[in-house]
């Protein structure tokens, strides 16, 4: 099973995200839109694991849920990562602390239980808007043109999805879920 720890989002931060792709829509020559039932921010990439670990994830993610208070998250602009000519682009996330300790605590916590070896690149807090993108423009006037967007979000849960295709659709499928504490 291929999976991944990501934080949910509600439909009106959706709806922003959305919003976003419309304003990118005239700046992009190609590229592979992310469709709305797959927005959410991860915060660890397992990959590959055995079908019958999965429990063992699910309570490092329970025990990992309950220490951690529900948070807002502040969202603004555009950025990207380049391969080739090519881009990703995705919304940007601004710097928190509570984000980064609680993605920290996930990725000890499941490198301590678990056969998880964490990325050695840094974490880059990140929602995908779009894939293989191709820009009429140089990234920078994308950036420009995105540069007014800006949203709060309420982070409130932690999921540990499966990301699977379904009839040649890729779909990210909720095994658990955690409630945050409510502050």
């Amino acid at each position: 099973m291929r999976c991944f720890i990501g934080l949910p989002f509600d439909p009106h931060t959706i709806d922003y995200f959305s919003r976003l792709q419309q304003t990118l829509c005239p700046l992009i020559q190609k590229g592979r839109f992310s469709r709305t039932d797959q927005f959410h921010l991860t915060l660890a990439f397992l990959g590959e694991i055995p079908e019958d670990s999965v429990d063992r994830y699910i309570t490092v993610l329970k025990e990992t849920a309950q220490p951690f208070s529900s948070f807002p998250l502040r969202l603004n602009g555009i950025g990207h990562f380049e391969k080739k000519s090519q881009h990703i682009l995705w919304a940007a996330v601004e710097e928190n602390k509570k984000l980064t300790v609680l993605q920290h605590y996930i990725e000890e916590a499941l490198s301590r239980q678990t056969h998880y070896q964490p990325e050695h690149s840094v974490y880059t807090p990140h929602i995908t808007l779009a894939r293989k993108v191709l820009l009429n423009v140089p990234f920078e006037d994308a950036e420009k043109e995105l540069s007014v967007f800006s949203q709060s979000a309420a982070i409130n849960q932690l999921v540990l999805y499966e990301s699977k295709q379904i009839q040649n659709k890729l779909q990210y499928l909720p095994l658990a879920s955690f409630d945050l504490r409510k502050e």
